[in-house]
């Protein structure tokens, strides 16, 4: 009796066993309602918060890539940040600040292995899309006679500014079909916005620069003084290519710019889309099912994204594709 005195008065009228028992009568509903109505709440926020794609906010196209894909479903919750480097778009994506990161095959491919700048094996990633290709262009000034790659000795050239895929990619492609220094009349370290008018100025012959095409700055280069795009075609770049697994043979496609009535063979990186084995399967699940539905809307929020089609997006890489993702490869 002493254990449920301290019920009696609060129920008058009754006992205190029996008042106990009217008591828990009446507040396991109670309890019960309120779990249920948190549990809502927080599935509600959680259904609530955006999915976030991070880019590097260097690269001008990727941030196009990432609002596109946004917006191929105006239902959903998504936004767009960008980061400083690639680097920073993948430790964002690992780190679960961002779902999603449009980044280079290049970056993906060294945080897959381990490779610097990155520390360890990022094994969590996973493969969403494969995006746009990013070809490597060497645009000459047309009275320089640059059709192809060897056609540089004894040129200025610039092979872009310090730290950049553009730098890597030449300094790679220069080493491996064994073109010095010492053969270049002058070599650049400019940023490649800077080409337009170093070409105006005939401070230059030729540059090299990695985007997909058209490109920018190459379109306003060809308003300050005729140009062409060499060929990268010689044996030594397929000799790269099959050493660097992050990079393709690609093609420029002719018409990309005005004057170019041919394709020209080169090689450069992709643009991917990823995410990591940690973000729930029906968020990419949805996502995916989405893009892949509404290719062609994709397709046309840029003219560098025209070339792409369904079996391009979903050509495998190294970084192997999420699990969700890989039953709708085939259809």
């Amino acid at each position: 009796m002493e254990q449920s005195l301290h019920l009696v008065g609060l129920f008058p009228g009754g006992d205190g066993v029996m008042t106990n028992r009217r008591f828990l009568k009446i507040i396991f509903p109670i309890f019960g309602a309120v779990v249920c109505f948190s549990w809502m709440v927080a599935a509600s926020a959680q259904a609530q918060q955006p999915l976030v794609i991070v880019n590097d906010k260097s690269n001008v196209l990727h941030h196009v890539a990432g609002n596109a894909l946004c917006q191929l479903d105006p239902q959903s919750s998504c936004k767009t940040v960008q980061a400083d480097g690639e680097v920073g778009s993948i430790e964002q994506l690992l780190g679960g600040k961002a779902q999603l990161a449009v980044v280079t095959s290049e970056s993906a491919y060294q945080a897959w292995m381990g490779q610097l700048p990155f520390k360890g094996k990022q094994s969590s990633l996973r493969l969403v899309l494969r995006l746009q290709p990013e070809a490597m262009a060497l645009v000459g000034r047309q009275e320089a006679g640059i059709a192809k790659l060897k056609d540089i000795f004894d040129k200025r050239v610039n092979i872009g500014a310090p730290g950049t895929l553009i730098e890597r990619l030449a300094l790679e492609l220069l080493v491996a079909c064994e073109i010095w220094p010492t053969d270049l009349l002058t070599t650049g370290h400019e940023e490649v916005g800077l080409m337009p008018e170093a070409f105006k100025q005939d401070r230059l012959d030729a540059y090299f620069h990695v985007m997909g095409h058209p490109a920018k700055v190459i379109l306003q280069t060809q308003k300050a003084t005729p140009i062409t795009l060499a060929s990268l075609d010689e044996p030594c770049i397929g000799t790269l290519v099959k050493k660097l697994p992050y990079l393709r043979k690609m093609v420029i496609p002719k018409g990309s710019y005005p004057g170019i009535t041919q394709p020209v063979k080169t090689f450069g990186v992709d643009a991917l889309l990823l995410t990591t084995d940690k973000v729930p399967a029906d968020v990419i699940l949805k996502f995916t099912e989405v893009a892949l539905t509404n290719i062609d809307d994709f397709r046309m929020r840029h003219s560098a994204f025209l070339p792409l089609d369904r079996k391009f997006l979903t050509e495998p890489f190294v970084v192997p594709f999420h699990d969700v993702v890989k039953p709708l490869l085939g259809r």
